[in-house]
Order: C-alpha cells, then structure tokens, then sequence
C-alpha cells in the first residue's frame, strides 16, 4: 500500500512545474506479509503516513494518491513464498 502527494503542475516558459517543489512526489510505502490462501485469514488494519512535518504543505494544490496492490505466490522451498510473474492486482 502506498501514500503519495503530488502537487498541481504549472506551465511556465515551455515547461511544467510543480507549484510545491519540495512535496512533489513524496510517498511512503507499506508492505505485508505473505499470506497463504489456504489458511484461516485474521483481520489487517494497515496504516500509510506521510509524517507529520508535511501537513502544513498539504494545501489546495496537492493531491493525495493511496494505492493498493495484491501480489500473489506459490509456497517453494523451506515454505517460503516465491512470487508468481503477472499474477496480481493493483487499484489506485
């Protein structure tokens, strides 16, 4: 799961900037556990934060982007899991 902002772009002399230079892309990322899908699943609560020291950007001209995504995988050696190519699912 991801938390980013990005702050609104402006065209200025044949390019675009960003009207926050020092916010524009900033993001924290979260990752869980592998979870077997034949076991009994226990409820998740994740949480993103981009730390408090940002809030007084967090104006007008910036958006907020959460994104979450599902990667599945098979139990190889050991029971660890091991990815599975272009197998997931991603929502933003």
């Amino acid at each position: 799961m991801s938390l980013g902002a990005v702050a609104d772009l402006h065209f200025e002399v044949d390019v675009f900037q960003p009207s926050l230079s020092a916010l524009h892309g900033v993001s924290s990322v979260h990752t869980g556990d592998w979870i077997l899908s034949e076991s009994i699943l226990t409820v998740q609560t994740l949480e993103v934060s981009l730390g408090d020291e940002l809030i007084p950007f967090l104006t007008g001209e910036v958006s907020l982007v959460l994104s979450m995504a599902i990667e599945f995988g098979k139990v190889g050696f050991g029971g660890q899991p091991h990815e599975v190519k272009y197998a997931g699912s991603g929502k933003c």
